[in-house]
C-alpha cells in the first residue's frame, strides 16, 4: 500500500445526504453509509499527558463523529482542561469572534503515539487555524465544511500520523497535529510513547484538541473504523466520581489522564472494555 495513499485529495463522491453540524472542538458530518462489521477493539494509550476532556466519545455513540465515512465511526476528540476549563482566557472574543489558539491549553502539548506502529502516513505544512467557541463563528465555519471534505485528508485531519499498527492493518490515526512539529517520517518503526508532534488546530478543527480513529485500511474513502479502547488512564466523571480504569472507553464529558508512563502498551486487541478502581 502507498505511503501517501491517505494524503490523496480525493472528491467524496458517495450516495447518501451530508449536512453540516457543530461538535465539540470540531465540525462533524452526518452522511448516509454502511456501518463497519464487528470487530475486536485495538488497545490504545492516552496520547498525552496532563488532564484532558472527551468529546464525541464512541462511548456514546456509534458513529461518534454523526458519520461511518472517512474510518470514523469509532473516532474520539480529548481537549486539554485545567480547572475544567479549555482555554485561560474568556473574553468578548468567546461569544462574538475567532481567537488565538495559543490561549488553548491544548496548544502545543506534546502528542505520543498510542501504540507501536510504522508510519504510513505523516503530513506537515497545514496551517493552524483560529479557534471558534463562539456560535457565530461556528455557523460560518460550518457552511465551509463541504469544500473541506473534498479536500480530503488536508482539509480534515490537517497535519497528521497514519500509523501501521500490525503490518497491513489495522492503521491509527492522529490528527490536527501543530504545523511544523511532526516529528516522524514515512517508513519509520516508533515505539508505543515515541514523539508525534504537537497538538495543534489544523484541518477540520474549531480549537486545538487531538483527534483519534481505527480504521481496517489506509485508504479513509473506503476504510470502515475499527473499534477502540484504552487501558491504564484515570478518569473523573461528570459527578465528580474518580476511577482507575484498566481497560475502558471514556464517555463524553469525563475528564482523563494516563497513568503511569505512556511508553509501553501493546498495538493489540481486548474484548469489550471495562473498568475497575485501584
Amino acid at each position: 500500500m502507498s505511503a501517501d495513499r491517505f494524503q490523496q485529495d480525493r472528491p467524496t463522491g458517495r450516495s447518501g445526504r451530508m449536512e453540516c453540524r457543530a461538535g465539540d472542538g470540531e465540525f462533524v458530518m452526518s452522511r448516509a453509509a454502511s456501518p463497519s462489521g464487528s470487530t475486536q477493539p485495538v488497545v490504545l494509550r492516552l496520547p498525552f499527558q496532563g488532564t484532558w476532556i472527551v468529546r464525541n466519545s464512541p462511548a456514546r455513540r456509534v458513529p461518534s463523529h454523526g458519520t461511518h465515512a472517512f474510518g470514523a465511526s469509532h473516532a474520539i476528540d480529548f481537549v486539554a482542561v485545567r480547572d475544567g476549563r479549555t482555554a485561560a482566557v474568556r473574553d468578548w472574543r468567546t461569544t462574538w469572534s475567532v481567537e488565538p489558539v495559543d490561549r488553548f491549553y491544548a496548544f502545543d502539548q506534546p502528542i505520543v503515539a498510542p501504540a507501536a506502529g510504522r508510519v504510513v502516513s505523516a503530513r506537515d505544512g497545514e496551517p493552524d487555524l483560529v479557534a471558534r467557541r463562539s456560535p457565530l463563528a461556528g455557523v460560518r465555519y460550518a457552511l465551509t465544511q463541504a469544500s473541506r471534505a473534498r479536500q480530503g485528508a488536508r482539509g480534515l485531519a490537517g497535519n497528521h500520523v497514519v500509523l501501521d499498527l500490525a503490518d497491513g492493518g489495522p492503521y491509527l490515526v492522529v490528527a490536527h497535529l501543530r504545523r511544523g512539529t511532526v516529528a516522524v517520517r514515512p517508513g519509520e518503526v516508533v515505539a508505543a510513547g515515541q514523539p508525534l508532534g504537537r497538538c495543534g488546530n489544523s484541518g477540520n478543527s474549531t480549537q486545538p484538541h487531538v483527534h483519534l480513529q481505527v480504521m481496517d485500511d489506509v485508504d479513509p474513502f473506503t476504510a470502515a473504523g475499527v473499534p477502540i479502547v484504552f487501558r491504564d488512564y484515570r478518569v473523573r466523571r461528570r459527578g465528580g466520581a474518580e476511577e482507575l480504569v484498566r481497560n475502558g472507553v471514556p464517555d463524553n464529558g469525563d475528564i482523563v489522564e494516563a497513568v503511569g508512563p505512556a511508553s509501553s502498551p501493546d498495538a493489540g486487541h481486548s474484548g469489550r472494555g471495562s473498568s475497575g478502581m485501584a
